[in-house]
């Protein structure tokens, strides 16, 4: 019997998945074998660690490698017209993961700079349509030329840093932009965008099979630059999407990518008032905070990292469930987004500090 995929499917990604999927898995095994010694790679130490493996940092340079084969050799015109301009554009953000990946001697100035540049870069080469974000906020600002070289590449970095402070335990990052992309992936549907549907199918199908490796055990980690690259292209995607499609408010965007950005202008704010450096790790975090609790039950301890990631399901799956209600009545859609802070400064402020030194 033959299977008739949809239009939006490219079923030779799915050939491409698998190469991820083998590259993953050689990686994770090899990683201490043969690669991470003999090339004196240093231990990696972070405030926020929470393995205590040293775990190859890579997923996102393997999905960035496959992402970049499956555009050059096999994408149809459409989807590589897409897909080229957004992997060039990540170029200075990936040169500046990679190496903090490899060497952890990144500065958080560097990041920001490589983050911003890379943003910078796609926002001078493409030429739109952009969102109609002067109608939505009704902001005279956004009229001007400048405030494309301002606002995407801030708002493209703050989502990606808001994607690497989730990375902390396994899954939690992957389930996060799965959730937001199925949320794109069903308003693309609904305006029958295929190739748009395709770039989507093709990052997730990608970020899925480094999740099979990643949770819940954690044999391979996205590394900054799988975090960065994530969130990266997901932004692109969803700027060229609400650029393509007008009719559609850009306050669904606002609601699908709520997660992350909370997390980044949350973390921000909170290491603001408290005197910290604003660019300066903690372990505060929401998925921290339940980390460190789990770990002090007795029955739960070898299983606290991958037990977080279910119990925040509330939040990364919220834009799945509440985007198709809003897309039947736009006017819930504020109300989606208020409820979605409470819910999260609720779950926080219950949520026991960690305390690190008796875990």
């Amino acid at each position: 019997m033959n299977f008739n995929y949809p239009q939006w499917i490219d079923v030779s990604s799915h050939t491409y998945a698998l190469l991820a999927l083998v590259l993953n898995g050689l990686i994770a095994i090899l990683w201490h074998q043969k690669i991470y010694k003999k090339l004196g790679l240093k231990t990696y130490e972070a405030i926020q660690r929470i393995h205590l493996a040293e775990t190859p940092r890579l997923g996102g340079l393997i999905l960035l490698f496959v992402l970049a084969i499956y555009t050059w050799l096999h994408a149809e015109t459409k989807l590589a017209f897409i897909l080229k301009p957004c992997l060039i554009s990540i170029i200075p953000l990936s040169l500046v993961a990679l190496k903090e990946d490899l060497f952890h001697d990144v500065t958080p100035v560097t990041r920001l700079v490589g983050l911003f540049g890379s943003g910078y870069l796609f926002v001078v080469n493409f030429s739109g349509p952009y969102p109609l974000i002067e109608k939505t906020f009704s902001a005279p600002w956004f009229k001007n030329p400048l405030a494309l070289v301002i606002f995407y590449p801030l708002a493209l970095t703050g989502l990606a840093n808001g994607s690497n402070l989730t990375d902390g335990v396994n899954g939690l990052c992957s389930v996060i932009f799965l959730s937001i992309l199925g949320s794109l992936l069903f308003l693309a549907y609904q305006v029958s965008d295929n190739t748009i549907m395709m770039a989507i199918w093709m990052l997730m199908i990608l970020i899925a099979t480094f999740l099979s490796l990643n949770y819940p055990w954690g044999k391979i980690f996205l590394g900054d630059l799988g975090a960065y690259a994530i969130a990266f292209l997901t932004g692109l995607f969803t700027i060229i999407f609400f650029g393509r499609h007008p009719e559609i408010s850009c306050w669904f965007a606002v609601l699908i990518l709520i997660y992350p950005m909370t997390e980044v202008a949350f973390s921000m704010a909170r290491r603001y008032f408290r005197g910290q450096s604003i660019f300066s790790a903690d372990t505060k975090h929401l998925h921290i905070k339940i980390f460190y609790f789990l770990r002090k039950i007795p029955q739960l301890r070898s299983y606290a990292n991958p037990t977080v990631m279910p119990l925040l399901s509330i939040l990364w799956l919220y834009p799945l469930i509440t985007i198709p209600w809003a897309f039947k009545k736009p006017t819930l859609t504020l109300f989606f987004i208020l409820l979605f802070w409470t819910i999260y400064f609720i779950l926080y402020r219950v949520a026991p500090n960690p305390q690190e030194k008796n875990v």
